[in-house]
């Protein structure tokens, strides 16, 4: 499975790409090893910070399992929070 993770800009342009999930691993256990910085593994594998900082979360906590299986959005899901937002004014 590949999930959309980072944004990159080129030239002005920013566009998403598709981290997969062994690469998602990959670059968290190496972080987790403790030989290298948080920045030069995100480098190293074009992943945004926010993005790689909320995996290395997950996986602090968690283990692998969460970023082997992130949970799935159902078109339900997305139905109810968008009744919800309306009912409640909310903004998301």
């Amino acid at each position: 499975d590949v999930y959309p993770q980072s944004w990159k800009s080129t030239l002005g342009v920013f566009y998403m790409t598709k981290i997969s999930v062994k690469t998602k691993l990959k670059a968290v256990e190496e972080y987790a090893n403790g030989n290298v910085t948080l920045a030069s593994v995100r480098h190293k594998y074009g992943i945004a910070e926010h993005d790689f900082q909320i995996w290395v979360g997950i996986y602090a906590r968690f283990g692998k399992g969460p970023l082997l299986n992130p949970p799935k959005v159902t078109g339900d899901f997305r139905l109810n929070l968008v009744k919800w937002k309306q009912e409640n004014l909310a903004s998301i």
